[in-house]
């Protein structure tokens, strides 16, 4: 078993960092490591596999070292903890020593692009992506004009190229993040137009264009979900966000859901609606835009009846679109609905409420 040699780095415990030279140690090889150098108790904890901690110091050995038969040589063939929390410290140490050698201008920019970085990342209630761009342009021309002496200097020194070089990516991903931010803010405002848009034109002409509407609609849904995983994943404040789509997710969507979101497929709608004479689309048509029982001027005004008068209501009216209503309920396959439980449960409440066929026409 190989014993530790002159001139070879080794590592203390941080107990034996000012201890005296006649305290007892203990010698552990770790491969690919330095030796690691440590005290009795240290020893005791490390041969039952738990960690230590050792000090980031690298040493050299100026002599080999006289081991008596108390002292412990090992292979220790799995790197453990107290080895990598040694590494990380000696990474901190070069950057540090790095750090010295970078000028006082170019640590400058890098701790404000690490500070932007920051901002950005996680935005605070008054967060602008406007000002983070404009704040990524001042930082690239600072960027630029180091660049620019460090390419007349010469030699180039090439620990002040790789810091630019590494603050020039940082800066092109704040720049990326703030466009995607205005690029999500832009969307928003265009869909929040677009339902509003949609949501006017059903109630103005309820009886026009429903499956053409409905299609209009599926998008809508789909890009709405789709920006709100933007926004979660930006982090994105609520007061960024134009108060339009806080209205648009409150008022817009869930009117639109009443209209378009059954869960029957076109298809399926299309055979129900087949069987009904022309002679009655037309009435039904100008109930729908016309008729003044509560349930056609809910549906006009998009307000929202209760339960118990709106059964009332379909249970006795005689206009077109009740009765229609009162039809189409009974026509429904219910099977159809499995991949929709409340849709489901709600229909079969509701021809329980109202009663059989024979009882409604």
């Amino acid at each position: 078993m190989r014993t530790p040699q002159c001139g070879e780095a080794y590592q203390v415990c941080v107990h034996l960092v000012k201890a005296a030279a006649s305290e007892q140690r203990h010698y552990w090889k770790v491969p690919g490591k330095p030796w690691i150098v440590l005290c009795a108790g240290c020893h005791a904890r490390y041969s039952n596999r738990s960690s230590v901690e050792v000090d980031g110091a690298v040493r050299r050995l100026s002599t080999t070292p006289e081991l008596d038969p108390q002292s412990s040589i090992a292979v220790h063939e799995h790197s453990p903890t107290p080895i990598a929390a040694s590494d990380a410290q000696t990474s901190r140490a070069a950057a540090s020593t790095l750090d010295l050698q970078l000028p006082d201008d170019v640590r400058s920019l890098r701790r404000r692009v690490d500070d932007l970085r920051l901002d950005v990342l996680l935005p605070v209630q008054d967060y602008s992506p406007q000002a983070a761009a404009n704040k990524v342009k001042r930082l690239l021309s600072v960027h630029r004009d180091l660049q620019q002496r460090l390419n007349a200097s010469n030699p180039v020194n090439p620990i002040i190229r790789t810091e630019l070089d590494l603050i020039q990516v940082s800066l092109a991903r704040v720049e990326a993040t703030t466009r995607l931010a205005e690029v999500t803010r832009k969307h928003v405002l265009k869909l929040s137009g677009e339902a509003r848009r949609l949501l006017q034109r059903t109630l103005s002409q309820p009886f026009s264009g429903y499956y053409y509407r409905r299609r209009v609609y599926r998008r809508l849904i789909r890009e709405r979900d789709d920006l709100i995983s933007l926004i979660t994943h930006q982090s994105l404040p609520s007061s960024y966000l134009p108060p339009v789509w806080t209205v648009a997710l409150d008022e817009t969507f869930p009117a639109l859901q009443l209209r378009y979101g059954s869960p029957l497929s076109d298809a399926e709608m299309r055979r129900l609606t087949s069987g009904v004479p022309l002679a009655d689309l037309a009435p039904l048509a100008v109930a729908v835009e016309s008729c003044a029982c509560d349930i056609c001027v809910s549906g006009r005004k998009n307000g929202v009846m209760e339960t118990e008068a709106y059964l009332a209501v379909l249970s006795s009216c005689a206009c077109a679109y009740c009765k229609f209503c009162r039809t189409m309920l009974w026509k429904i396959d219910v099977t159809k609905l499995e991949h929709a439980p409340t849709y489901r449960d709600a229909m079969l409440l509701l021809r329980n409420r109202l009663g059989g066929p024979s009882s409604l026409n």
